[in-house]
């Protein structure tokens, strides 16, 4: 690899080209329009009273897709103690003959309803699992730039660090998959990308810990940076000065 330095050059998110037109007409309680909505005011508070009767309305959750797992405080990991449903070809993996899961994918199924958490024998509400499993700010950003992706489609998996024996900065790091029909978890293949995960206060990685994560993970991956702003986040793809994009 050419140690000459590495960039972050490909900035995925958009920014918008021109700012609105002064002499736009403003229509009351809609903002700047290039033309009058459509519908009413009275249209657009029935529609949202709509939509939060369907919020308020209680989750349908199939007993045969909830899964059941026990919270291990020394470990604080998920011990999978019942599965169930199809997410277990893309989440969780062994540890000692049991089944565990990271807090990231724990949260996440707890969001999607197809997992019940206990500790004690007492079953944790949601705000309990934010409470417990996103303990320091390091592991929210890695639930945000988890959850996110997962949304969008990936498989997700992170990846276990492999440090020199130096202290890095470089301490969350995340294995992006395409979901595939061919997919298996025991033995994924090549990453579509690899990804750090940062927040903007954060110093950038060195180069040296850039190669040493790089002589890690396959040439035909992408190394991408994930920066988490006030809940927003922005994904920059970096490439050594020899393999700049064309």
């Amino acid at each position: 690899m050419n140690t000459d330095v590495i960039l972050g050059l490909q900035h995925l998110t958009t920014i918008p080209t021109e700012m609105p037109n002064a002499k736009q007409k403003i229509h009351k309680g809609f903002g700047i329009k290039q033309h009058k909505p459509s519908f009413d005011e009275d249209e657009m508070k029935d529609h949202l009273k709509e939509q939060l009767l369907i919020l308020k309305s209680p989750r349908q959750i199939l007993q045969k897709n909830l899964s059941m797992a026990e919270y291990l405080v020394d470990e604080n990991m998920i011990k999978v103690t019942d599965k169930k449903g199809g997410y277990w070809a893309y989440l969780g993996h062994w540890n000692k003959g049991r089944i565990m899961l990271h807090p990231e994918e724990a949260l996440y199924m707890l969001e999607c309803g197809v997992l019940v958490v206990s500790q004690w024998g007492v079953s944790w509400s949601l705000q309990q699992a934010y409470h417990t499993l996103l303990h320091d700010c390091r592991q929210l950003q890695l639930y945000q730039v988890f959850a996110h992706l997962k949304r969008t489609g990936f498989i997700v998996m992170k990846q276990n660090l492999q440090h020199s024996g130096t202290e890095s900065q470089i301490d969350c790091v995340l294995n992006v998959y395409k979901a595939t029909k061919s997919f298996k978890k025991t033995s994924p293949g090549s990453p579509y990308c690899v990804i750090i995960v940062a927040k903007s206060c954060d110093p950038f990685p060195t180069l040296t810990e850039l190669e040493e994560l790089r002589s890690h993970i396959p040439q035909d991956s992408q190394l991408k940076y994930a920066v988490i702003e006030n809940g927003d986040i922005s994904f920059y793809s970096l490439y050594p000065l020899n393999t700049l994009p064309a």
